[in-house]
């Protein structure tokens, strides 16, 4: 058994609920960041904050991806494959429930970067965790 995310239980947490089914684009084409403003505001104690934002990026924010799960997915030849995001989500999504997120975060951060690409998959791995 994993032991819970920090912040279990937190305005943070609904937060990510309730940004949890927005997609991971914005209409303008940049990224949405949502998930990490909110978790910004949260840490510099602007915790009041944190709702008002979780709900613009929650409506801002397209659709999100539906998982496929896919028994054949080859991770390796899916990197940096934008295509393949249905699977990718799919494919975390089992390993999660199969090995706890844990197991999960402690494998993938490094295993899918390099350079800045390396910080910055952490980074977000590490907001996932919360």
């Amino acid at each position: 058994m994993n032991p819970p995310a920090p912040g279990a239980g937190s305005t943070l947490d609904a937060a990510f609920e309730r940004m949890a089914s927005a997609g991971f684009e914005l209409p303008n084409g940049f990224v949405n960041h949502g998930a990490m403003a909110c978790e910004a505001l949260d840490a510099l104690g602007f915790e009041g904050k944190v709702e008002e934002w979780a709900k613009r990026f929650a409506c801002t924010a397209g659709p999100g991806v539906s998982p496929k799960y896919d028994v054949l997915f080859d991770w390796r030849d899916s990197l940096g494959v934008y295509r393949a995001l249905p699977q990718w989500i799919g494919h975390f999504q089992r390993a999660i429930a199969e090995d706890g997120w844990l197991a999960v975060v402690q494998v993938w951060p490094l295993a899918c970067s390099r350079g800045w690409r390396q910080r910055y998959s952490t980074g977000r791995s590490a907001q996932g965790t919360r």
